[in-house]
């Protein structure tokens, strides 16, 4: 889960083969707020482009939040992909069809909806959370040995500037050569480590650099 004071985004994984994100949003999308939308929509769109966004928490969208949108659907169409919205209030749809957006971002009133528009005919209900997914890995994809957090955290305290996806690509590279590994994983793993945005990451490493510091005083 992803928030900062007037968004929280939760996303989930859905569908047979796990190839369509639902991203459920609480709370407004404005100036402030739509750089985390935007964030969350590249993150995740290194691996997956089809998106499902559950506006049923949304209270308003400004003109940058359907900006943020709009600038990511045609990189998604372009690879077979889409950015479908769901649920959304009266007020919020309103505003919605008074743009004219139908036109362009299609509409859905439930989940399984937008589920269908792309093929798949798994029921919401069926929605599993990436530490399901996790639970459900084969033993031999991640060395039960190799404490993965502490790779990350490692990582991180040379480089707070990477995301989720450049970790992941540090961790399958020559030096670790950790296989079984998505991005999915490694996002939920920064949030679990309490390093779920870029601030939080530097102010780790600049912590980290003190403690050193006084260490070799």
């Amino acid at each position: 889960m992803k928030e900062n004071t007037g968004l929280k985004i939760t996303p989930r994984l859905l569908g047979k083969g796990k190839n369509i994100a639902l991203l459920t949003l609480d709370g407004y999308i404005d100036t402030t707020t739509a750089s985390l939308l935007k964030h969350e929509l590249l993150t995740l769109g290194q691996e997956v482009h089809r998106f499902i966004i559950n506006f049923s928490g949304v209270e308003y969208v400004s003109s940058a939040g359907w900006g943020v949108i709009l600038g990511r659907i045609r990189e998604n169409r372009e690879k077979d992909g889409d950015i479908v919205l769901v649920k959304m209030i009266k007020d919020v749809f309103s505003i919605y069809k008074l743009l004219d957006l139908q036109k362009v971002i299609k509409y859905f009133p439930n989940i399984d909806d937008g589920i269908r528009y792309y093929g798949d005919s798994v029921s919401a209900s069926t929605i599993e959370e990436y530490k399901v997914m996790e639970s459900e890995q084969k033993p031999e994809e991640v060395p039960e040995k190799l404490a993965i957090e502490d790779t990350i955290r490692s990582i991180v305290r040379k480089n707070p500037l990477l995301n989720s996806f450049q970790i992941k690509r540090i961790l399958q590279g020559a030096e670790y050569g950790i296989k079984g590994l998505n991005v999915f994983k490694i996002y939920f793993a920064l949030q679990r480590m309490g390093f779920n945005t870029r601030e939080k990451r530097l102010y780790f490493a600049w912590q980290e650099e003190k403690k050193s510091k006084k260490d070799n005083l």
